[in-house]
């Protein structure tokens, strides 16, 4: 392959003029001697390697070209990572407690994710964007870290289809095939005016998988005004979180413990395997350096030969 395969055609010329012209010496490789059964084509070699120099200068001027095709395979998804911080996430059944240890493991995940994008957005009463789809997982692992409860003001309340639409928005507009969110959650929904049902719908019109995790153990403790812990039923709605996993090919797993947690995490890791995507790239490597060479090489023995080893007789 040549960049500037047209100069070639700068040869023909000299070819031309080389092969019709008319011999004007007699070569011999001495003044003094002349044999009468002399060959002279062998005097016409120093003729011969300047000519061929002069082929190779001109692929050289031509630029001859080395093309090389790299495929590069790319594998990734996108990932939503949603986090409920509304109060009751801060009970210790799980150490240090639900929220640190959601933090902890989350953290994990995007360490064991390389090439994917991922968001992150937290819900309590209402939900916002933390960080957009990003590659840059010092900022997602930085931003996990300085969640608090005390980042939404009304965090008594949990708004679960409020939180599902602002990680579907965050994927909505991604043009990867395998879009998912995990959504972390220790309550049922009781506030937003967006249901989780809406939420699912859309959802799965857009082609995301949601995986739902439920944290907490059987019961829930929390302080009374009289200073004591009373116990009551943890909240969290398996049902709903089962249906908005299993209409979208997702997956739902309830955590009750810090192992739990992580062996989760774990699982879904290796069930969300991730798409390959090639590209391919196409390298130019400039040769003419070699042509270059060969042709100096040539001109020098030529040079030689003409001038040399077989002298010209006027």
């Amino acid at each position: 392959m040549f960049k500037h395969f047209y100069l070639l055609f700068g040869l023909l010329p000299f070819l031309i003029i080389y092969f019709y012209k008319k011999e004007k010496a007699i070569k011999f490789p001495s003044i003094k001697i002349l044999k009468t059964n002399l060959n002279t084509k062998k005097y016409k070699i120093g003729d011969y390697l300047i000519l061929l120099s002069l082929v190779f200068f001109f692929i050289a001027f031509a630029r001859p070209i080395e093309r090389k095709i790299d495929k590069i395979e790319k594998k990734g998804i996108d990932i939503a990572l949603l986090l409920d911080i509304s109060q009751s996430m801060l009970q210790k059944d799980i150490k240090p407690n639900r929220l640190e240890k959601a933090k902890e493991v989350l953290e994990n995940f995007v360490d064991s994710r390389k090439n994917d994008r991922f968001a992150l957005s937290v819900f309590a009463a209402t939900a916002y964007t933390r960080i957009p789809l990003t590659f840059d997982y010092d900022i997602i692992k930085n931003s996990i870290k300085e969640i608090s409860v005390d980042d939404i003001s009304n965090n008594k309340a949990t708004a679960i289809g409020v939180g599902l639409v602002n990680a579907i928005n965050r994927l909505k507009k991604s043009k990867n095939k395998s879009k998912v969110i995990i959504l972390i959650t220790d309550g049922e929904n009781n506030f937003g005016d967006i249901s989780p049902e809406a939420a699912l719908n859309i959802a799965k019109k857009l082609g995301m998988k949601i995986y739902t995790i439920g944290v907490g153990g059987e019961y829930l403790k929390i302080n009374s005004i009289f200073g004591t812990q009373i116990v009551k039923n943890n909240e969290i709605d398996e049902k709903l979180l089962l249906k908005i996993a299993k209409e979208t090919n997702g997956k739902f797993y309830r955590v009750k413990d810090e192992k739990e947690f992580e062996d989760i995490f774990k699982t879904i890791n290796k069930l969300e395997k991730t798409k390959i995507e090639s590209n391919q790239f196409i390298q130019y490597k400039e040769r003419y350096f070699i042509f270059d060479l060969i042709g100096y090489i040539l001109l020098i023995l030529g040079i030689i030969f003409k001038y040399f080893i077989y002298i010209i007789i006027p």
